[in-house]
């Protein structure tokens, strides 16, 4: 029989999962920031839904070149900037979100910090055996996205830092055609898409799974077949990860009096943690790295409109 792992390489081994629904995506991708600027812990994210529909751009993505920005301004639909790459995404309350933030050690089967191995390590645990995918015919990666035959299911963005990495994915359970008209056709595209407009060249899961609920359940069980534990997080873990947004985003506001979580017993996933409050000089230090321009925010499109066709994403302060 084969001895216990150590201590140590059991907890890099786990991966805390977050199953909510129906989140806000602004909070949403603010709360994946900070636990990849923040946190030293791994964590699936698991989003059944966006709270509204709004439009999300990379980093570096330019309004004009993406969207209408008059008819997104017109109808008041919210556009927002996030902190890592990849392409423009409509996201509404059928879109399921599964986003990975990893330790590069968290495993020996994870890969090596660069796009193209991650990509092709999320490959395997969506579409190989006992994988999320398993059964479903025709799904499989196809350059950056994945697919089932020659249609895209879910679209994917990363961000990669020194000794950490996140992957993104917005899939479609369901889409509405007309929102489609805020986008424009990117400059560019996936060979595969052969200038399909958007209806022909995305198809939802709907049509593909048992229920809605089959996709996001199969996740942790995909995991675990990667050699990677899940261990889905407390009610009173998931308060904790909420506090990263303030600890990422200062100033943080005093913690109130019950901010300390009362010990749990040695069976709860949060078994051997603690808290502990810190002062503003610490969550600075803590949140250094993250005073640059790349954060997530809500794109001012009032001024993006003033700015023209070849403007950077201007924000919203404070949004």
């Amino acid at each position: 029989m084969r001895p216990p792992a150590p201590p140590a390489a059991a907890a890099r081994n786990v991966v805390k999962v977050i199953r909510t629904s129906g989140m806000c995506i602004l909070r949403q991708l603010r709360l994946e920031e900070a636990l990849l600027r923040v946190s030293s812990e791994n964590y699936c994210v698991v989003n059944d839904g966006a709270k509204s529909p709004a439009v999300v751009l990379g980093i570096s993505g330019k309004p004009h070149a993406l969207l209408d920005v008059e008819a997104a301004q017109r109808d008041d639909l919210t556009v927002i900037k996030r902190f890592s790459g990849g392409g423009t995404v409509i996201v509404d309350g059928d879109t399921q979100f599964v986003t990975l933030v990893m330790n590069r050690d968290a495993h020996g089967s994870l890969p090596a910090p660069f796009p193209r191995p991650i990509m092709d390590w999320t490959g395997e645990l969506y579409g190989a055996r006992g994988g999320v995918f398993d059964g479903v015919r025709g799904f499989r990666l196809r350059e950056n996205d994945y697919v089932v035959g020659e249609k895209k299911v879910g679209g994917n963005a990363q961000s990669i830092s020194s000794g950490r990495w996140l992957h993104h994915t917005s899939f479609l359970f369901n889409f509405r055609d007309e929102m489609m008209r805020y986008l424009r056709h990117p400059e560019k595209t996936p060979e595969y898409r052969g200038g399909r407009s958007h209806a022909d060249f995305l198809t939802p899961l709907s049509g593909l799974m048992p229920s809605r609920a089959t996709m996001l359940d199969r996740i942790e069980p995909a995991l675990r077949n990667m050699g990677a534990r899940g261990s889905p997080s407390s009610a009173s873990e998931r308060q904790k990860l909420f506090a990263c947004i303030t600890r990422a985003f200062p100033p943080p506001p005093p913690p109130p009096a019950d901010a300390i979580l009362p010990p749990v017993a040695s069976s709860s996933p949060l078994a051997g943690l603690r808290t502990v409050r810190v002062s503003v000089e610490d969550a600075e230090r803590e949140v250094e790295g993250l005073k640059h321009h790349r954060t997530t925010a809500v794109v001012d499109l009032a001024r993006a409109l003033e700015l023209g066709v070849d403007c950077r994403a201007p924000v919203v302060p404070n949004a």
